[in-house]
């Protein structure tokens, strides 16, 4: 009678007090926005529309953003739900994985060499990098055999390869990637309803899919040997699950953007919650991504009342990294790998001699500084840098050079020289072949405590290099307190 009044219990609250809190949310939802609308107004709007602005607004612009919520947040939620079980990584989503940053980084790359390529909103585009981008990561972090701290420690790695990409083209064809800042950074803004019945088939067909393959996805819980003696093809039923999860993502990207950590932060409410068969915990993840994701947009809106909209994404990321850190926390006392790994990767000791080195290094340099002294707006110019500089026949060139582009070059130049040698010394005191200032969150930390010092505190620029510092150090001790307390 126990276990009966648990289960219902379990029950009432995954998948009625989901459904419950989903249609709150989505009432919430449809209420905010730029202009106040009374609740019976949008009663009327849904139950007996007529032919005035008020409910063209509900209509038109408000529920297919919140039903876009509930496509979404579900579909990422499933993603997760699959991705966790086929790694066997309760770390794995598509963010965590980087395939976020690869369907986006093709969007952006077909948006500017193949732009007839992105039939149907881009989805086959996304599509392709999104499996793309998995196959990566898993081939990086050691395919079945990868940690989840290695796998996600991959995914990182290819997310920061593929952000930097599609930001070297954004940069480069900005006119033709004009229109994809705000859907670059998660939203659910929608115009009509097109994409809601662009991305509401592909969802249902997908959601459709995973639920018949609930009992094969119970089976790989069991291991792939067990798997195979219940009689599955393992191999099949992975590469279903994972295109399905990849499409789900896809779909998603395609028409709301990248948006993080659903897939992260749905499925373990689930899971702790009591569930762990799939095909409960695929029903109650897909309420609540939808519900994770909605209130997320809610909360955007509310941080921001001029609804200049926020990007839902970051909003995703806040309340998702605080989930990734309690998951990774929850594997204290868990060790992964050899504890005699090496402290720097490659070869303990070199062929080369420093005497041979250095000067090969000197040389680089002093050609580095050349071609970079040289090169502007016309391309790269060496005779016209010599002839300023010893010639003394451009005053002009002479002063280009001497007052922009050879401070670009030094700083350049010092900041690499920096922060190869903080790399250096964090991975030699953290025994960690992956350290690296960017990998360990100190940049990002330094640009946090930068950006706070000018537009929250409001200082003089004298401060900003302080409040970086002060960043950087607070970020630091937070990632040691986290790595020492979680023990990985």
């Amino acid at each position: 009678m126990t276990n009966n009044l648990r289960n219902l219990v379990t029950a009432v609250l995954a998948f009625g007090g989901g459904a419950a809190l989903l249609c709150i949310l989505t009432f919430i939802h449809i209420n905010q926005g730029s202009v106040s609308l009374t609740p019976s107004t949008v009663i009327d709007a849904i139950i007996a529309p007529k032919n005035n602005l008020e409910h063209h607004t509900v209509r038109t612009l408000r529920l297919p953003r919140a039903m876009m919520g509930v496509i979404a947040g579900g579909s990422l939620a499933v993603s997760g739900v699959v991705l966790q079980t086929v790694t066997r990584n309760p770390l794995s989503s598509a963010s965590t994985l980087g395939i976020h940053s690869g369907t986006y980084f093709a969007v952006v790359f077909c948006t500017v060499f193949f732009p007839a390529a992105l039939i149907g909103n881009g989805i086959i585009a996304a599509f392709s990098g999104g499996v793309m981008t998995f196959l990566i990561v898993f081939i990086l972090s050691g395919g079945n055999r990868a940690s989840p701290v290695r796998m996600v420690l991959a995914g990182m790695i290819v997310t920061f390869l593929f952000s930097s990409l599609t930001s070297v083209l954004q940069i480069f064809y900005e006119n033709e990637t004009a229109g994809l800042f705000l859907w670059g950074s998660g939203t659910l803004v929608q115009n009509d309803w097109s994409g809601v019945q662009f991305s509401l088939p592909i969802a249902a067909a997908g959601l459709l899919v995973i639920l018949l393959m609930t009992f094969k996805m119970d089976t790989l819980m069991l291991g792939d040997d067990i798997a195979t003696a219940l009689g599955q093809n393992v191999h099949t039923v992975k590469f279903i699950a994972v295109g399905v999860a990849v499409l789900l993502t896809s779909v998603t990207v395609s028409v709301a953007g990248p948006i993080g950590f659903v897939g992260l932060v749905a499925p373990h409410i689930i899971k702790l919650i009591g569930y762990r068969k799939h095909l409960p915990l695929v029903i109650a993840s897909f309420i609540w991504g939808a519900n994770v994701l909605l209130f997320a947009d809610v909360l955007a809106r509310i941080i921001d009342p001029s609804f200049s909209e926020l990007p839902v994404g970051a909003i995703t990321a806040l309340i998702g990294a605080p989930w990734l850190i309690y998951l990774v926390m929850q594997m204290k006392g868990t060790k992964y790998g050899d504890e005699n790994t090496s402290v720097i990767a490659g070869r303990a000791t070199a062929k080369m001699s420093l005497k041979v080195v250095i000067p090969i290094l000197a040389v680089i340099i002093a050609v580095t500084m050349f071609v970079s002294l040289a090169s502007g707006n016309y391309g790269f110019e060496p005779v016209l840098l010599w002839n300023a500089l010893f010639g003394g026949s451009d005053g002009f060139m002479l002063g280009l050079v001497m007052d922009l582009r050879l401070p670009r070059a030094l700083v350049a130049l010092i900041s690499g020289m920096i922060l190869a040698v903080s790399g250096l010394l964090f991975q030699g005191v953290l025994r960690n072949p992956l350290a690296d200032p960017s990998v360990i969150g100190i940049t990002s930390g330094a640009g946090v405590g930068a950006l706070l010092t000018m537009y929250v505190f409001s200082l003089s620029a004298v401060w900003i290099p302080i409040g970086a510092m002060a960043g950087s150090l607070v970020f630091f001790l937070f990632v040691m307190l986290i790595g020492h307390t979680g023990t990985i």
